[in-house]
């Protein structure tokens, strides 16, 4: 797929947009967040529990796994802190989106820049921000709509998700209720050609 400048793309209908997603504020990545760090506590729990099993001179008992679920909590605290302090240094203002939805596909990058027009202030949703000058690094990753199997609206967050056969393949974030029903209705019409 085109790089970001689409400049050598060919004259096909496509939508392209920018947008500043905050971190440590945005409820999807949260519900992540908090999901991932129910899940390694249970984890952490069941193999010291096994290791105690296993390893140890009797069998399991109340106190074991009463430590178990101390070393869990600890361990699950301070992933949270870590997440805290990681998105406090280098993403305060968030990071910033490139979406740009094409015949074939999306194509989507994910920016973290020097200094973002548009950033300043406190945000919870996506907001709007113009393309960064000065990139400090950058991931990106296309979905072809032959993939996408359903479109998840998420309208409290001007956000959707692209889904496939195993889940989320990607999440799209809006900066405005134009940009979001745009975005929307291009990808119900393509999934709606490979349903």
């Amino acid at each position: 797929m085109p790089e970001r400048d689409g400049r050598a793309a060919a004259p096909q209908k496509t939508l392209r947009w920018f947008c500043g997603v905050p971190v440590l504020t945005n409820p999807l990545i949260l519900i992540d967040l908090f999901a991932a760090a129910g899940i390694l506590w249970f984890a952490t729990v069941l193999i010291m529990a096994l290791a105690q099993v296993m390893f140890g001179a009797g069998a399991l008992q109340g106190s074991h796994l009463t430590a178990a679920s101390i070393y869990a909590s600890y361990l699950t605290l301070l992933v949270l802190f870590l997440f805290a302090v990681v998105c406090a240094v280098f993403y305060r203002r968030g990071y910033v989106m490139f979406y740009r939805f094409e015949q074939n596909g999306v194509f989507m990058e994910t920016i973290r820049a020097r200094s973002v027009s548009g950033a300043e202030g406190f945000h919870v949703r996506p907001f709007a921000v113009e393309e960064p000058a000065e990139i400090v690094r950058s991931v990106t990753k296309d979905v072809s709509w032959n993939d996408v199997k359903g479109v998840r609206e998420l309208r409290g967050m001007k956000a959707f998700q692209l889904r496939g056969k195993r889940g989320r393949l990607a999440q799209i974030y809006c900066p405005d209720d134009e940009t979001y029903r745009k975005a929307l209705d291009f990808a119900g019409e393509k999934v709606g050609h490979h349903a």
